[in-house]
């Protein structure tokens, strides 16, 4: 019987080093769910593995030694994963992933290098830096466009924040349970380090992990938090956040589109006001209202409430009462702030978020709102506008810019907050100095801030 060519032994030989790069590369390709062709090169590269350098001359076994005269060291690679491989944990004689295979590395010669076939260099590694302003750009894209800021960015990155985005749409506990089976780390350790809290504890570790923090990762993930724990139903968590992220927004300049985004979140989470603010049970009595009581309160008890705020706390359609029926009366005075650059104004409750409202401020560099801290003193339900440049006009007037109910401030009687004749101007820069909204949030503010409230206005 004539002898096996070499080539044949060389190929025996070196098959289980064969069949271990094969496996491996198809067990990746399954995680990722990947359809990839074979380039000539990489058949090439596979031929080179059985026949190239340290293969011998087929008649001699291997010694492991490189042409100038080293030592090869054997690299030990386990066919399954860290964690136990993809097997299920079957023992090593039914494939399972105890099984290791030695592989001797050869060493590329030097002759073979040069401009023609340079040295193979690492591929590039994304960097915190660019992780970060990856996310930062993502997350202050409107949310119907978020997909335009993935444009060109790196595969891994991409998934991980349309996964990510699942949150915004309704999608938090899949994403969760999503996250339990893999953390991406393709966006930088510090959104795996809050990905790894939301896995293992929802929405109490998050909130633990975002603690103190700050920064574009810290306010996606704050953002995320705050509709996750209204979905959960933890209302004061949800609230806080939304008013960390309404100032964190603020304070680096996203549009104020993307800030008034926050509107229906904070709508939704007050209507449970009552559930986590200071409030005093009230027995109504005969011949009651609640305008009559938030009087009462005022007078009697120096607690700064309005009718409309007793109605939303107890989050009535209308002003309705019974005998008898017991109501919460909030005891914690109510504040507003407004942000003249963006154009937005909010209310607050403490620290908690009660609303928030699009905004008029004055024209640039002629009629600016005044900066600096106000009270109310004042509330008109049927304005007269008293012009600078002509006579006053009546409430009713077409042309009367104030519209909708007035609450004029106490250090400058001339400015205040006001409805609108113009509901279409509301966002812009052409008052003569008031804050001025859509009428029928000027309407809500009225029934909702007494005389003395404060108002704080930046800029």
């Amino acid at each position: 019987m004539e002898p096996c060519p070499s080539w044949l032994l060389a190929l025996q030989r070196r098959w289980p080093e064969l069949a271990l790069g094969l496996r491996l590369v198809s067990r990746q390709l399954t995680r990722q769910n990947a359809s990839v062709k074979i380039r000539p090169c990489l058949v090439l590269v596979g031929i080179l593995a059985v026949f190239g350098p340290g293969c011998g001359n087929g008649d001699e076994p291997d010694q492991g030694g490189d042409s100038q005269g080293g030592t090869a060291t054997a690299e030990r690679i386990p066919l399954g994963n860290e964690s136990g491989g993809d097997d299920g944990g079957h023992d090593a004689g039914q494939g399972g992933s105890s099984e290791v295979v030695e592989i001797s590395p050869t060493k590329p010669s030097v002759s073979e290098q040069g401009p023609d076939n340079p040295a193979p260099k690492p591929p590039p590694q994304s960097t915190g830096g660019n992780a970060l302003k990856l996310i930062h750009r993502w997350h202050r894209s409107p949310i119907s466009q978020r997909e335009a800021a993935l444009v060109g960015v790196a595969a891994a990155q991409a998934q991980a924040l349309r996964e990510f985005h699942a949150i915004w749409e309704g999608g938090a506990a899949a994403y969760q349970a999503s996250l339990q089976l893999e953390v991406p780390t393709s966006l930088g350790p510090e959104f795996q380090k809050h990905a790894q809290a939301f896995a293992s504890g929802g929405v109490d570790a998050l909130g633990d992990s975002l603690h103190g923090g700050s920064g574009p990762v810290w306010m996606a993930w704050m953002e995320a938090l705050a509709l996750r724990a209204n979905e959960k139903q933890n209302h004061p968590m949800s609230c806080l956040a939304l008013a960390s992220v309404l100032r964190s927004m603020l304070q680096a300049g996203y549009d104020r589109e993307r800030v008034l985004s926050l509107r229906d979140p904070v709508a939704s989470v007050s209507r449970y006001a009552s559930d986590y603010l200071p409030f005093e049970l009230y027995e109504v009595q005969p011949n009651d209202s609640l305008i009559g009581i938030a009087y009462r309160f005022r007078r009697d008890k120096k607690i700064q409430v309005r009718h409309g705020w007793i109605q939303t706390f107890n989050d009535k359609a209308s002003d309705r009462i019974r005998v008898g029926e017991e109501i919460k009366v909030p005891t914690q005075a109510l504040h507003m702030e407004v942000w003249r650059q963006a154009r937005i104004a909010a209310l607050f409750s403490g620290s908690y978020l009660v609303r928030l409202y699009s905004v008029s401020v004055g024209r640039k560099g002629a009629d600016e709102t005044p900066l600096g801290s106000f009270s109310i003193e004042t509330h008109d339900p049927q304005p007269t506008w008293y012009r600078k440049d002509g006579p006053p006009l009546p409430y009713g007037n077409k042309d009367n810019a104030l519209g909708e109910r007035w609450l004029g401030f106490k250090e400058r009687t001339s400015y205040g907050l006001h409805g609108t004749n113009s509901e279409e101007t509301i966002g812009s820069f052409e008052t003569q100095g008031c804050v001025r909204f859509h009428n029928s949030d000027i309407i809500e503010i009225y029934d909702m801030l007494p005389v003395g409230t404060k108002v704080q206005i930046h800029g």
